[in-house]
């Protein structure tokens, strides 16, 4: 058995979609997984399993909650990995919580990436495998960083956490 992050897509946010962390933790240990946690109230579940896939976790959610969030998924060595990767690292430079990961299940679409090559604006910009590494210079709240595609945002703190949980 080993770590799974699974990362739910718009639930919790703006007060839409509301999801208690007990009620997701249970629906992961009806599916057999183990040492099931939850990071913050916006859909960050640690657990371990055989195996698991963004397909079962949404079927599952959709049937037990009444709508669908789509799931991205990783290992954790897939996560630690995307950390170690990322070129914007918290440091004196770079505030912890203005650096961020955008996860995507697939690689990186190409409209993703068009779109944000034509932007010009005060944030940093690589890309991963199947994430984008972002620094959001003057915070998160004031970006207008084009991000397209189905991904979802996490920033350094909560992604930190997570890895400390399924280490």
């Amino acid at each position: 058995m080993s770590f799974h992050v699974a990362f739910f897509r718009g639930i919790n946010v703006g007060g839409h979609h509301l999801i208690k962390m007990e009620a997701l933790r249970k629906l992961h240990e009806s599916l057999g997984f183990e040492d099931v946690q939850s990071v913050l109230q916006s859909g960050n579940i640690v657990f371990r399993a055989k195996s698991a896939t963004s397909k079962q976790l949404e079927e599952a959610f959709e049937k037990e909650f009444g709508f669908r969030s789509a799931v991205i998924l990783r290992s954790a060595k897939d996560l630690r990995a995307a950390a170690d990767a990322h070129p914007f690292p918290p440091d004196d430079e770079h505030k912890p919580n203005w650096v961020a990961f955008a996860f995507f299940e697939e690689a990186v679409p190409a409209k993703a990436r068009a779109a944000l090559d034509a932007y010009d604006g005060p944030e940093q910009v690589a890309y991963g495998k199947r994430e984008i590494f972002l620094y959001f210079s003057e915070g998160m709240g004031r970006s207008k960083l084009p991000l397209k595609g189905d991904c979802t945002v996490r920033n350094w703190n909560t992604v930190a956490k997570l890895l400390e949980l399924a280490s």
